[in-house]
């Protein structure tokens, strides 16, 4: 029996698809690993580290000097960031790397941000938008998806994240877990997974009115999600502190302000 030259050509296409897709996840992986090393001693990671130490001593987080602390622990300092400014829920999540040793803590922190990317290329590889002929749905094929993957690996906005140490990856993460319950018929718990987002780091808060909407076509649902949300953003301000979110409002938002204005 001759082979079928269309089967042929599609699996040659497939090939070339897993080739590239095996070159960007190399390209991206040896590009993080290569840098990640020399960004132990930088910001973001050195400023999340600081800001928590100031909690688990007992400091103010958001008026105490950033400066000495970051010689003190032998962290190159940024001057744009005198003093702290990330959330008291994000303070508090990184309380438990801060308890270790600086150098520890950088790798455990990295740690999480690689499982945060692999929770994303999971999400990806499930959500993927399924695409439409005639009157049947059927999901991307597996090397596009794969292609997707690692598209995402090599991404500039994923090396940056590792370059700076950053939270949006673990936010990300969140995100997608969020969108994923919200497709599986949970609504109140994607609801609740965006407001964690939005404690986090507060940018999220523009996705949660989308939340809300989507949750259902019933008012009932939606008001029910609506009412989760407040509810669980009640116990995560009084969790926190609210003398520390006040803190953060009045010092930490002054710095954030600042800075935006000096990158305009």
């Amino acid at each position: 029996m001759k082979p079928n030259p269309e089967t042929k050509g599609g699996n040659r296409h497939a090939w070339l698809l897993d080739v590239l897709a095996l070159c960007l996840a190399v390209f991206g992986v040896a590009h993080v690993a290569h840098v990640l090393p020399s960004r132990a001693i930088s910001n973001d990671f050195a400023h999340y580290y600081i800001s928590s130490r100031f909690l688990l001593t007992g400091r103010d987080v958001y008026t105490t000097p950033l400066p000495p602390e970051y010689e003190r622990w032998g962290f190159r300092y940024g001057h744009w960031i005198p003093t702290a400014t990330n959330p008291p829920l994000l303070v508090d999540v990184f309380v438990p790397f801060a308890a270790l040793p600086p150098r520890v803590a950088f790798w455990a922190w990295a740690l999480l941000e690689i499982v945060s990317v692999g929770c994303v290329l999971a999400l990806t590889w499930r959500l993927t938008p399924t695409r439409v002929s005639g009157l049947t749905a059927t999901r991307l094929s597996a090397p596009v998806r794969r292609l997707v993957c690692a598209g995402i690996i090599a991404a500039a906005p994923v090396y940056w994240h590792f370059y700076f140490s950053q939270s949006q990856l673990l936010i990300a993460a969140i995100i997608l877990i969020a969108y994923a319950c919200l497709r599986n018929g949970r609504p109140v718990t994607a609801c609740l997974a965006i407001t964690t987002a939005t404690w986090l780091k507060l940018y999220p808060v523009m996705l949660v009115p989308w939340f809300l909407w989507r949750a259902s076509r019933e008012c009932k649902t939606r008001w029910r999600c609506a009412g989760a949300a407040l509810a669980w953003s009640a116990g995560v301000v009084l969790a926190s502190g609210l003398e520390q979110w006040r803190q953060f409002w009045i010092h930490g938002m002054k710095v954030l302000e600042a800075w935006a204005e000096w990158q305009r």
